[in-house]
């Protein structure tokens, strides 16, 4: 038997999809949705947590009936009735009769509609529709009445009947139909195969069936009934009958591959003569998806974007194109304020802004859309950035452990506005001032009024914290200019007091060496003959007696000669 090429099976089940019930499609991802969102939620205490969850604008597709049993039996004429249930009356409700070839009649219902009656449901409104129709152009007929409703938003919903157009000495071909699985149904472990098989005899048909890839096969079930080949492997059900024709069994699907296949049913009457085939796709779905986290393990703390991707999560046979994705995010140690889930139909990405600290756990359960489902759990860390403190005074930049001579006033501006941190944190920063290692005061730009203790020098420090109890300080000595609080009064002083005791040296030195200049010169001279005075007596003077008034100085008549005294008689 010829199997459908790889790279056709997705697009033969997404033809086989748009002719299915929409409605189906889109219960069953809100489903899925729902009930992964409720398994994964889960508190700290480890209690399920169901999550909120709203189907608010979803509109319910129509439900459409046939009032008659299954193989009803005409001569003449066809004569049923009905009803179609929504919230507003259908845009169109289409019937047509047909025997697996080809359509034989059809009509429009529209015009047989009642008034509108209520329902259980207070949105929901029935009205009654009926067909009355001459057959008798198409008997024999062995044939199927399709009804198909379409409603203000063009949701479908197709009901059938099996109907016999006798003339009596004719023997009809059986009939079947196939109401489970649906069309475009993902199937795993048995599958439950129900519908009805009648034939116009006492005796119920035998019913057949067989699971293909083939791909003529494929293409040919866009309609529900089909001719196939004579080498079809046909196996006999083992099935339960009812009255009213209907049947039920079950195949195991693991004996098959993952991926698109037709199940095909038809009856067998005891002649041998056989139904036309009935025929739905449905996807074998026994292997669960494969759920991957990539994204990275540390994260800076920032008001920034990041990402985690979930992409090369995929379905084995099915790909990754119908995942349905859920993303659940908490804070370890956390509450349930810090979950986060996220979910949707290829939603492969996940992105937050770490904006808070702490360590994280992600988890991805991917569903496939018969429900099988995987998990991934991919740990992460946000750390924080300490913010980063700055100080000025009256617009001045201060650096931690700078001594400051601040200017002979009664108060000073302090700013703190430039400290630094993160986008996320900087505008939750608290500022607290200390004077001498007391907090004085907070927030970012105070003043700092003239101490009352000018005796010693000050110190001021800034604290800047985040909302992760992060620090840091800038720490100054101040005091006020002309005072003995200046702190670079004190080495001002010292430097005078050295000048000095450096300027008193220095004379010492310099008169120490003028003295000793002068004795060496004294010492030099010391053979030199050295002038003195001579005083000269008048004779009638007593001898005894010197005139000091009349002594006369006298000198050496000739310096180039050899020196001469007078001596006194």
């Amino acid at each position: 038997m010829k199997r459908i090429p790889t790279y056709l099976k997705a697009d033969v089940m997404r033809l086989h999809f748009m002719k299915a019930n929409r409605c189906a499609w889109i219960a069953l991802s809100l489903a899925t949705i729902m009930a992964l969102s409720n398994v994964v939620s889960i508190d700290g205490g480890g209690d399920l947590t169901p999550m909120p969850f709203s189907t608010g604008g979803v509109d319910d597709a129509p439900v459409i009936s046939i009032d008659a049993a299954q193989g009803l039996v005409l001569i003449h004429s066809l004569n049923v009735t009905g009803f179609y249930i929504d919230e507003n009356e259908p845009a169109a409700i289409d019937w047509l009769i047909h025997d697996g070839e080809g359509t034989l009649l059809s009509g429009d219902l529209i015009e047989s509609l009642s008034e509108p009656e209520s329902t259980q449901s207070a949105l929901r409104m029935k009205w009654w529709w009926s067909i009355d129709v001459n057959i008798t152009g198409i008997v024999p007929c062995s044939c199927i009445l399709e009804l198909t409703a379409t409603d203000s938003q063009a949701q479908k919903t197709v009901e059938w009947l099996i109907i016999f157009g006798d003339k009596l000495d004719f023997d009809l071909r059986p009939q079947v139909l196939v109401t489970a699985p649906l069309w475009t149904d993902y199937v795993s472990g048995d599958i439950e195969v129900r519908g009805f098989a009648l034939d116009d005899e006492i005796t119920p048909p035998t019913v057949q069936w067989s699971l293909t890839q083939d791909e003529t096969v494929s293409v040919a079930c866009m309609q529900s009934w089909i001719q196939v080949s004579d080498n079809v492997d046909w196996q006999n059900s083992s099935y339960d009958y009812a009255l009213d024709g209907g049947f039920t069994f079950n195949l195991d699907s693991t004996d098959f591959d993952d991926g698109a296949h037709i199940l095909l049913v038809r009856a067998v009457d005891s002649t041998g003569s056989t139904s036309r085939v009935a025929c739905v796709p449905v996807g074998i779905n026994n292997q669960p998806p494969v759920a991957v986290i990539r994204g990275p393990e540390t994260i800076v703390e920032d008001d920034v974007l990041v990402e985690f991707d979930g992409s090369g999560s995929e379905d084995p046979a099915w790909g990754r194109g119908s995942l349905i994705f859920v993303w659940t995010l908490e804070k370890v140690d956390g509450g349930l304020d810090d979950r986060v889930i996220d979910s949707g139909l290829d939603k492969r990405t996940f992105s937050i802004i770490a904006d808070d600290s702490g360590h994280w756990r992600l988890w991805l359960t991917v569903a496939d859309q018969g429900g099988l489902t995987d998990i991934a759990t991919h740990e992460f860390n946000v750390t924080n950035v300490a913010p980063i403190a700055a100080l000025r005074i009256d617009g001045q930049l201060m650096e931690d452990g700078s001594e400051v001579r601040l200017s002979d006033s009664m108060h000073w501006q302090l700013d703190a506005t430039e400290s630094r941190d993160t986008a996320n944190d900087v505008g939750g920063l608290t500022y607290t001032w200390y004077i001498d290692g007391e907090p004085q005061m907070l927030g970012p730009q105070r003043f700092l009024a003239r101490p009352d203790d000018l005796g010693m020098p000050h110190t001021l420090s800034l604290a800047v914290s985040d909302d992760d109890g992060e620090t840091d300080w800038v720490t100054i000595t101040f005091g006020v200019e002309d005072t003995p609080s200046d702190p670079m009064r004190e080495q001002g002083a010292s430097s005078d007091l050295n000048f000095v005791i450096q300027l008193a040296l220095v004379s010492l030195f310099l008169t120490g060496a003028v003295m000793a200049v002068v004795l060496v010169t004294r010492r030099g001279r010391a053979g030199i003959s050295i002038p003195k005075w001579k005083s000269r007596r008048r004779g009638n003077q007593n001898s005894d007696q010197v005139n000091i008034d009349q002594t006369v100085d006298v000198e050496d008549e000739d310096d180039s000669k050899s020196t001469k005294t007078d001596r006194l008689p």
